[in-house]
């Protein structure tokens, strides 16, 4: 009896002490947390000095949170949850060519709940509250194998790491499905661990889908790694020798399951994934400029897992985890860290995660968790005063020093020589006091000032409030005029070219304005190639507000907002707001119209540049067999020249011109800063649209830089040929318009040394456009019932004659005439057309998105097989039990 006393009592104080140690690591692990949410708190408040608010100028204000907004401001007009249309940008192109920028998100769908919340407002927070749960979720998931210490370290390495909280500012699809990310990781080693079921992987993998698809294959590549690391862990002897065979069954038993799971989100995901799929075969054109494949070979290209933002974000601290791994026997972690040499060594494994669209090391950020999984047992090991120290460190000093000279750019140059001096200092230390905050300490706070001075190189979106006063008088004359006009019609924002170009404003704003980085090819084509608009951007995905009349008539923009001194001829002024003038045009071409003026497209391609622009104006380019029906002769150039004559008008510059070199048939340029020029017209030009176009070079002597120049407000740029997203526009074309005369053009040439060549003026008289107006018969769009996918309108025919669409050409249109499914071809070679007869016709427009139906029936069996799954699970578990 006294034993047993003493056993029951000795027992309850064990249990006691297990609950007091249990405790203990529960504080510790409340005080890490609260440790790394403070550090987080104070990087956002140096992050947001002056009041900044919380996005980048680079895309954020443009992009990311513009078109999650007319997502939503789409779904309430429509109630559809799985629209095809995006009538209101870019002229009204295939939505899925916007997937990109979180379609059908889980945080999209969120928003949809929160109407009172602005956009802009609602993107910061789900940002900010996205990384610091990747943050929490990572010490969860590290914490299960690791020391308390050891999970707080890796855990700011983690927070502090360059992409991460860089790109929730920036780029935020980089980085947003990072939550579901390290959860699918959590759920993967619990299942692994039979300690879970399948389920939780399937949907942590669909969240990572839905939330970034782009991400999502480097997302699945470490999951399946992390997988296959979990199963060398988890058995010695595997694929030893003699084990070979047992290993590859006991490893497709372990693994499959996964490669499974991850199947089963594809599908689940198959209304998001197969129409962006096929949006983008059939329609892409890569921003980028052409590749270099002789960067593709073998060579050391650190910068692509070190430090950069748009690298896999880890430190030299980490590098030297990498070496340990590949030195020690631990089977799972030398995996990993030779996959990471050869990602370092082999561009081209790179390339192909990017889609071979570019070589760009963003693509490696999902690999970040691994990495510092890996650096959790570099730092344990170390605690653990491991012996082959020495010999790392020597080792990771040689590959230190080589990276330096061959493998880093100048950033990557200054963080790696600063964390790695500091290391050796720290290591020798640690070999004298062994104490291993030595070494903790100096790397968390190296990494603290990378992250910050990388996120303060971020320029933000100052808080302006003259800035926002301009932004509410562009929407309340936008909005007031949802009154003014029965049909369809298009307006454009261009007090903000920028920062507005995918800014939608109420229920009746369309534009033929967008910035993605997908757009439909057609439209892209017309806007740079066939149209010619100036292009002031670094990037030719940035199709903004054209200063080209001609455009705008064509595009049907009745409605011009400006607060530019610059206004085209024929828009006269509507209303004034704060600054900010709204402008009328009664010569804006219909969206959709029926003529019976048409030329073939063998005779449209003979054609230059402006000629080809005086055709577009007045007649419907159709192709060639289309063109014979019509018995009316094509108007050649030689007997009008489409309304376009070449002038060589007199002229005298005022302003200093030092640093232009006339050359034949131009200058050769070379200025030290940004100079303004003045040519005054020797004789005015009244009632006329004046053309001016020139050529330009800027590599000169193997040395390229950006390179713009100005006319009368009109911006076009060059930018240098190492540009990954090289603009290509080597020809800067200028459309002058007024109401006034115009008496001189005003010009600004930027700095560089460049070629200016083949200058040529045009013009054309103003009354040519107003001839053309006159020759078509307008559709007239039922704004009511064009909703959504669909437009609906009538039409009054004169004469039989051929029905044009300034809307791009796509596949997936079904198009009625009178209830009648008709056939449609290219109209002007980038948008739609047909023939029709003379008469009265209702017309109806529909668009489906190619792919959408067969990827509903995707993720309907995807969802049956989660179901299937979950039962699995519930079986498999009772089974545990």
């Amino acid at each position: 009896m006294h034993c047993t006393e003493l056993y029951d009592k000795g027992e309850k104080v064990i249990i006691q002490k297990g609950l007091e140690m249990k405790n203990k690591s529960r504080r510790r692990d409340f005080i890490n947390i609260g440790i790394l949410f403070v550090a987080y708190i104070i990087i956002l408040l140096i992050i947001l000095r002056n009041g900044n608010i919380y996005g980048s100028e680079l895309d954020w204000e443009n992009q990311h949170y513009a078109i999650p907004e007319y997502f939503r401001t789409r779904f309430y007009k429509t109630g559809q949850l799985f629209p095809s249309l995006a009538m209101e940008i870019g002229g009204g192109q295939n939505i899925y060519y916007f997937a990109y920028y979180g379609l059908h998100s889980p945080f999209l769908y969120i928003s949809y709940l929160l109407p009172f919340v602005d956009m802009r407002s609602y993107i910061i927070g789900v940002n900010i509250i996205s990384v610091f749960a990747a943050v929490w979720l990572f010490y969860i998931w590290i914490r299960e194998k690791y020391s308390a210490r050891v999970s707080l370290f890796t855990s700011m390495l983690f927070m502090t790491a360059t992409p991460l909280i860089m790109h929730s500012h920036r780029h935020i699809m980089f980085v947003d499905y990072m939550p579901f990310l390290i959860l699918a990781l959590i759920c993967v080693r619990r299942y692994m661990e039979k300690r879970g079921g399948l389920c939780p992987v399937v949907v942590s993998a669909f969240l990572i889908t839905t939330t970034s698809f782009y991400f999502s294959v480097g997302a699945f590549v470490a999951i399946v790694l992390y997988a296959v690391m979990l199963y060398l862990d988890s058995d010695e002897k595997a694929f030893s020798k003699g084990y070979i065979k047992q290993s590859i069954g006991k490893f497709l038993k372990d693994i499959m399951p996964i490669v499974g799971a991850l199947v089963v989100a594809i599908l689940m995901a198959g209304v998001l994934l197969l129409p962006t799929a096929m949006a983008l075969v059939s329609g892409r054109i890569s921003t980028a400029t052409e590749t270099d494949f002789s960067i593709l070979l073998p060579s050391i290209r650190a910068d692509l897992v070190l430090y950069g933002p748009y690298s896999m974000g880890i430190t030299a601290f980490s590098l030297f985890a990498l070496i340990a791994a590949v030195i020690k026997k631990h089977k799972a972690h030398r995996l990993f860290a030779i996959i990471v040499g050869i990602m370092a060594v082999f561009p081209m494994v790179v390339y192909i995660l990017n889609g071979g669209l570019y070589l760009d090391g963003k693509v490696l950020i999902p690999f970040l968790p691994l990495a510092l999984l890996v650096t959790a047992e570099f730092f344990k090991n170390v605690f653990m005063k491991d012996s082959s120290l020495k010999k790392i460190i020597i080792i990771g000093m040689i590959i230190s020093v080589v990276i330096f000279f061959t493998g880093l750019g100048t950033y990557e140059k200054l963080a790696h020589i600063a964390e790695v001096v500091s290391l050796l200092v720290c290591f020798a230390i640690y070999y004298k006091k062994k104490r291993s905050y030595i070494v903790c300490i100096p790397v968390c706070i190296v990494a603290y000032i990378v992250c910050i001075v990388v996120n303060l190189s971020d320029n933000l979106v100052e808080y302006d409030e003259e800035e926002l006063q301009k932004q509410e008088a562009v929407e309340q004359l936008i909005e007031g005029l949802e009154n003014d006009n029965d049909s369809l019609f298009r307006v454009t924002n261009a007090t903000a070219k920028w920062s507005e170009v995918n800014k939608i404003i109420g229920n009746n704003h369309y534009q033929a304005t967008l910035y993605s980085s997908a757009s439909n090819k057609y439209f892209k084509d017309f806007y740079l190639e066939q149209m010619k608009n100036e292009l002031p951007y670094r990037n030719n995905a940035i199709l903004s507000a054209s200063d080209n009349l001609l455009y705008n008539l064509y595009m049907g923009v009745k409605y011009y907002v400006t607060d530019s001194e610059y206004v085209s001829q024929g828009y006269e002024k509507l209303d004034e707001e704060n600054g900010v003038t709204l402008y009328k045009s009664e010569l804006a071409y219909p969206i959709g119209y029926a003529s019976q003026n048409v030329i073939s497209e063998d005779e449209y391609e003979k054609l230059t540049y402006p000629y080809s622009l005086g055709a577009l104006m007045k007649y419907d380019v159709v192709d060639t067999e289309s063109a014979k029906n019509y018995t009316k002769e094509a108007v050649t150039e030689s007997d009008m020249s489409y309304g376009i004559v070449q002038i060589e008008p007199t002229y005298v510059i005022n302003g200093e011109t030092e640093g232009f070199l006339p050359i034949d048939g131009g200058y050769e340029v070379e200025l030290d800063e940004e100079r303004n020029l003045t040519l005054e017209f020797l004789e005015p030009i009244e009632g006329k649209i004046l053309f001016v176009t020139f050529d330009v070079n800027n590599d000169i002597d193997g040395e390229s830089s950006d390179i713009y120049v100005t006319v009368n407000g009109t911006q076009n740029m060059l930018t240098e040929t190492g540009w990954k997203y090289h603009n290509q526009n080597y020809s800067f074309e200028y459309v002058i318009s007024s109401d006034e005369e115009i008496e001189s053009l005003d010009l600004i040439f930027s700095k560089g040394v460049y070629d200016i060549t083949n200058v040529r003026f045009y013009e054309m008289d103003y009354e040519y456009i107003s001839q053309a107006r006159e020759l078509m018969d307008e559709l007239v769009i039922d704004r009511e019932s064009s909703n959504g996918d669909v437009i609906t309108g009538y039409i009054e025919v004169q004469q039989d004659g051929w029905f044009h669409l300034s809307i791009p050409y796509d596949e997936g249109f079904t198009i009625s005439v009178d209830g009648e499914e008709i056939q449609y071809s290219h109209s002007d070679k980038d948008f739609i057309g047909f023939d029709i007869e003379a008469g009265r016709h209702d017309i109806e427009i529909r668009y489906t998105a190619c792919g959408l139906e067969s990827g509903k029936i995707l993720s309907l069996i995807g969802v049956l097989m989660l179901a299937g799954v979950l039962v699995a699970d519930i079986k498999r578990r009772n089974g545990y039990n």
